[in-house]
């Protein structure tokens, strides 16, 4: 059905005509000239703009993310060159977020992710994965999408790209937002003298699906329901910043095996963090920022592991009952850093180091069936019908890091800046230590134009699960791995004008000892790989044709993909028109993925997932200074394309929702 008429009737519903008169353009009003002017803060240790900053950057700010409606983390990301999400597993609130053709099994373990300067890095998984990669937008000022080797800030993990999240929203505002699937979701805003607070609740009942089982070839019925809270406080001063951030995020797993709706399979996640940050202005050129920050990351779930039956002949006493179980994973983080900078005449210095203390992982399943004898085979397996099995899944793996690290920025000439970075990292769990060195090189052809290369290497620690999976008859850890790294060369075109920029990369990457899934006899188990090499272009353009519209483009193209990264197109594209007029703001933007390839056995066949286009469209109105509506419709072709899934219990691929329809009221105090 043709959704011209919906529309039209909603608009003379929610939207009347209210008059033409000026009105603050709080909304709406964005040039391209304030974009450019926004200083970037994720890529190095100073603020720099667009042209000037060491790294290939998109930036989106706080009214660009309200025009778009995204409500997550992942809404933006297929709008950035380099940058891809889908939906990475069989619980309905996974996603995955890659960066330039690689991604790791489900993981987001190649790019990290910032919130307000902190790393919110899991020391399970190595990664900022489960709720965190859905991150609410509701209250964030700025999101940086930052491309390539970012381990020279960060440390671990930043292998492929950072993304750097700032949620200072200095507004008062409550919205209400419902729509299909019985959604509905409430965000607070309040600010007050450096002190801010926010609130999101969200969820819905889910969307049915109908699904294969793998092991019948029967069609099942499945919806993925999901709920979430999350809490910010922070209070800030001109020296100092405390925040404390909490996350849930409780769905249900649409499909294992043969399961059908019995809320069996849901996961609950939780991370906490709290950090304090405080700068010591000693002089006008010389001054020291110090850091403190504690994380708690928990995930509980239950699980139907196999399908009835798979197990009665292997048992004892002998079942044909499923495999169930309960389990929990817990890791805690603490860290500390400290920085000095010195500004001169024609240079800046930051000399720096770290500390990073991760608690010994616990993940322990208590189930109705041995699992520690199933996965060393020993036969038969002990059947437990009252009394479920603790029984522990990951070994336990302390960790202390410690880094030192330096930046000087020369400004050689009037038209040539020079950035130089060195770190070292020790990480005491593997007993290895990195030396990466990152350069920086930006030369001004004229006011308009820029041309930037850049050197940089990059690492990521194994985590807990690559080091200490145990007592899982499909994965198992290798406490023998080393770090993986990488070195990447890049050359960008950066042109900024009036009405439009350009900004064109080329880079090359060298992976060593990648850390990969390799499937021996019917059990994957983590192995360190040979050198790996890509390359690839990104293009991103952006043009205000007149005052009231405007046109977005991204592409990207990777040539010689990673045989690891197999679930990730080699090329994405996007295009966003956005175009104003008094109170009225309308926005539609289509994003293309090409093809991927997933596993259908142990075998390593794979099957291709066609690519796909996704279209989403939004109506912006603001009524008065402090009244906004706006209309969503998210995939409006409604059409539930598939991505890869790592596990081959969804051996057609992994669903997408269909179409959804939102509304959302805004007021502003």
């Amino acid at each position: 059905m043709s959704v011209r008429l919906p529309l039209l009737l909603l608009c003379l519903v929610f939207f009347p005509a209210w008059g033409t008169d000026e009105i603050d353009d709080f909304y709406f009003d964005l040039s391209l000239e304030e974009l450019l002017a926004v200083e970037v803060s994720g890529a190095s240790f100073s603020l720099e703009t667009l042209a000037y900053t060491p790294a290939s950057v998109t930036v989106f700010t706080a009214k660009e993310i309200q025009q778009l409606g995204a409500r997550y983390l992942r809404d933006l990301t297929n709008l950035v060159p380099g940058f891809q999400s889908k939906r990475q597993g069989e619980s309905g609130g996974l996603f995955s977020i890659s960066g330039r053709g690689r991604q790791i099994g489900t993981s987001t373990r190649s790019v990290k992710i910032i919130i307000n300067g902190q790393a919110i890095t899991s020391g399970y998984v190595g990664s900022s994965i489960g709720s965190i990669t859905t991150i609410p937008l509701d209250n964030v000022s700025k999101v940086e999408f930052i491309r390539g080797p970012g381990s020279v800030v960060y440390g671990s993990g930043a292998l492929m790209g950072i993304v750097n999240v700032e949620t200072y929203q200095q507004q008062n505002f409550a919205q209400l937002s419902f729509g299909n699937h019985d959604y509905a979701s409430s965000v607070m805003n309040y600010y007050r003298q450096g002190l801010q607070f926010s609130a999101i609740f969200r969820g819905d009942l889910g969307e049915r699906y109908s699904l294969k089982n793998v092991d019948t070839g029967n069609r099942v019925s499945a919806k993925d329901p999901y709920s979430e809270s999350h809490f910010y406080l922070t209070k800030s001063t001109q020296q100092s910043r405390l925040q404390l951030h909490h996350h849930r995020n409780i769905s249900s797993g649409f499909y294992s095996l043969d399961r059908v709706d019995n809320d069996l399979n849901t996961s609950d996640r939780q991370y906490t963090m709290a950090s304090y940050n405080h700068r010591f202005n000693l002089n006008d050129y010389f001054d020291i920022s110090s850091s403190v920050f504690l994380n708690v990351r928990r995930n509980q779930f239950s699980a139907r592991l196999s399908a009835p039956g798979a197990l009665a002949s292997i048992s004892h006493p002998s079942s044909s009952a499923a495999i169930e179980a309960i389990g929990a994973t817990k890791s805690k983080q603490f860290g500390a850093k400290l920085v000095a900078d010195w500004i001169f005449i024609d240079g800046h210095l930051s000399v720096g180091g770290e500390y990073l203390y991760s608690d010994p992982v616990s993940g322990v399943a208590f189930a109705n069936f041995n699992l520690q004898q199933l996965s060393d085979q020993q036969f038969p397996v002990d059947y437990y019908d009252n009394e479920p099995l603790a029984v522990p899944f990951i070994r336990p793996n302390e960790n202390h890091t410690f880094a030192i690290f330096s930046e000087y920025q020369q400004q050689v000439t009037s038209k040539f800046n020079s950035i130089y970075s060195l770190r070292f990292d020790y990480a005491e769990n593997i007993g290895e230590g990195e030396v990466l060195p990152r350069l920086a090189f930006i030369y001004e052809l004229n006011e308009r134009n820029f041309i930037k290369a850049f050197y940089s290497q990059a690492f990521r620690n194994p985590d807990a699960i690559e080091l200490g999976s145990i007592n899982n008859s499909s994965l198992l850890g290798n406490d023998d791995l080393t770090s993986e790294t990488i070195t990447s060369t890049e050359v960008v075109w950066f042109s900024q004008h009036s009405r439009f920029y350009l900004s064109l990369a080329y880079f090359y990457n060298k992976i060593e000892n990648s850390i990969e899934q390799t499937s021996i006899q019917g059990t994957r188990v983590f192995l360190n790989h040979n050198k790996e090499n890509n390359d690839g272009f990104e293009l991103e353009y952006q043009h205000e044709l007149n005052a009231r519209f405007s046109v977005r483009t991204s592409f990207s193209r990777i040539f010689n993909m990673l045989d690891s990264s197999f679930r990730v197109s080699d090329t994405t594209g996007s295009i966003t028109l956005n175009w104003k007029h008094r109170r009225w703001q309308v926005n539609a933007s289509s994003m293309y993925l090409s093809d991927t390839e997933m596993l259908m056995n142990a075998n390593n066949d794979r099957l291709t997932l066609p690519s796909y286009w996704y279209h989403n469209a939004t109506i912006n109105y603001q009524h008065n200074d402090q009244l906004h509506s706006q209309f969503l419709i998210n995939n409006l072709q409604n059409r539930h394309y598939l991505t890869a899934t790592v596990s081959t219990t969804l051996d057609e691929g992994i669903p997408s929702r269909g179409r959804e329809l939102l509304y959302s009221l805004k007021l502003r105090f």
